[in-house]
């Protein structure tokens, strides 16, 4: 038999707090930040969606927990939306409020003005954020860990046309991204001309598909670290060993690759990394 826990009055008061929705986001500013937690679970609860969007620009901390905050594996989209909206409203201001501490909003991912950090494997959650706006400001983009194996290449093809001229970092390690969705997100990842660090690890790539993506990213991007794993013809078969007799050839193939693409000379270091996942050549380039 279950016990029953009665609401605390921090509960009662938050509550209480929202039954005006006007008055509440009018007093946000003065919100004992002790209060902004429970505040928010409790508009969750009530789906009081102008009142998490509100929230956005005065939250007190630097991180936005909203997946632990809900605590459900798929986030409702109007929650979604609502706090999306409400980052929407953050950046288009000139001058931050002065209360707002906000860096990170974690969807169980990670999102922020600057950087999202994507651990949500649903393609409907991808594919809104993909078109959300803010994504025309991004710098960071990390999607290890996440299964791509079965998605639309489109939504990522759409998310990096839509933040060229801005990424920086782009994290793909460990993803089960295939060399098919790969080949598909080649174009639009050669338009990211501010990317400087990208990382693809742990994921089966043949010898053409690599380097169709140096001869993709390397001449318009500013890339000065890559990691790329080494290509499925290096390996007795897509589950087998490395074999070490083929890895010369390929280190052979790819100076080639990168004097082709005037990158060599300006190689500061290329090394064969055994450390993450996989087996993968991480080349550090100097700008």
């Amino acid at each position: 038999m279950k016990r029953y826990s009665p609401p605390s009055l921090v509960d009662l008061a938050s509550q209480s707090f929202l039954k005006d929705e006007a008055s509440a986001i009018a007093m946000l500013h003065c919100l004992p930040i002790a209060l902004f937690l429970p505040l928010f679970k409790a508009a969750v609860t009530g789906r009081h969606l102008a009142t998490l969007k509100a929230m956005v620009s005065t939250w007190p901390f630097t991180c936005l927990p909203l997946g632990a905050l809900i605590g459900a594996q798929q986030l409702p989209q109007d929650i979604l939306k609502a706090v999306l909206d409400g980052l929407d409203v953050l950046l288009a201001q000139k001058v931050r409020p002065g209360r707002c501490q906000l860096k990170v909003l974690d969807l169980c991912t990670h999102a922020h003005s600057n950087s999202w950090n994507l651990c949500s494997d649903t393609e409907s959650d991808f594919t809104y954020l993909s078109l959300c706006p803010s994504t025309k400001s991004l710098r960071s983009l990390n999607l290890s860990r996440i299964k791509l194996t079965g998605f639309n290449p489109q939504s990522l093809q759409v998310l990096l046309e839509r933040t060229s001229d801005t990424l920086q970092i782009l994290n793909l390690g460990g993803c089960g991204i295939t060399d098919s969705q790969l080949k598909a997100i080649l174009p639009a990842l050669g338009r990211c001309s501010q990317l400087e660090l990208f990382r693809l690890y742990g994921i089966p790539v043949s010898m053409a598909t690599l380097e169709g993506l140096l001869r993709h990213t390397l001449p318009l991007c500013k890339l000065q670290l890559l990691q790329f794993p080494i290509p499925l013809e290096c390996y007795l078969d897509i589950q087998g060993p490395l074999q070490q007799g083929k890895l010369p050839m390929y280190m052979a193939k790819l100076k080639q690759t990168l004097q082709d693409l005037g990158k060599w000379n300006r190689l500061l270091a290329c090394q064969h990394d055994t450390n993450i996942d996989d087996h993968s050549i991480t080349c550090i380039i100097q700008d």
